[in-house]
C-alpha cells in the first residue's frame, strides 16, 4: 500500500512575517484501504507554528518541532486534507518544507511531499520589483512591433 501526498503553499511567495497556509493532501490510490493514516510535519525552525486543521480527523498540533495530523481510515480512492498555518520569518528566506503521509498497513513516499517557499523583500511591488517602462519607451516598442509583425504578413523578412 502506498499512500502519496502533495503539498501546496499559498501564498507563495510571502511577504517577511506573514501567515503561509500549508495544505497536504493525501490520496490512497488503493487497491486496499488505508488504516491509520497520519501525516507528519517537520516544520522549519524559521517558521512559527499558528495552527492546524484535518478533514477528516484531527490535527494533534506541534510537539518537538514536528506537526502531526491523524486522518483515520482512507478507502481506496479517498483523499485527506491537513491544513497547516504557519508565520513566515521576519527576513527574506527560501524555505524547504517536508511532509510524510504514512498508514499503519503501507507508506507514503515523502518525496512526493517538498514544497519551497519564499519569503520576498516586503517591498510593496511584485515579488521581484519589475521596473516599468517609460511611456516614450513604450511608444517606441509598439510601433516597432507593428512594423516588424505588418513585414511578417507581407512576407518580407
Amino acid at each position: 500500500m502506498t499512500l502519496s501526498a502533495v503539498k501546496t503553499a499559498l501564498p507563495n511567495p510571502v511577504l517577511p512575517g506573514g501567515i503561509v497556509d500549508f495544505t497536504i493532501v493525501v490520496a490512497n490510490p488503493g487497491p486496499a484501504t488505508a488504516l491509520g493514516v497520519t501525516v507528519s510535519d517537520a516544520l522549519p525552525p524559521e517558521m512559527t507554528f499558528v495552527s492546524c486543521s484535518a478533514s477528516p480527523g484531527v490535527c494533534n498540533g506541534l510537539a518537538g518541532g514536528v506537526v502531526t495530523a491523524s486522518l483515520g481510515t482512507l478507502a481506496a480512492g479517498e483523499t485527506g486534507t491537513v491544513t497547516i498555518s504557519a508565520q513566515a520569518p521576519p527576513a527574506p528566506a527560501t524555505i524547504a518544507n517536508h511532509a510524510l503521509a504514512t498508514a499503519s498497513n503501507g507508506s507514503g513516499d515523502p518525496a512526493d511531499s517538498r514544497v519551497i517557499v519564499i519569503v520576498g523583500s516586503g517591498g510593496g511591488g511584485p515579488p521581484h520589483d519589475i521596473p516599468a517602462l517609460d511611456p516614450r519607451a513604450l511608444v517606441l516598442l509598439t510601433a516597432l512591433l507593428v512594423w516588424f509583425g505588418v513585414r511578417a504578413l507581407r512576407g518580407g523578412a
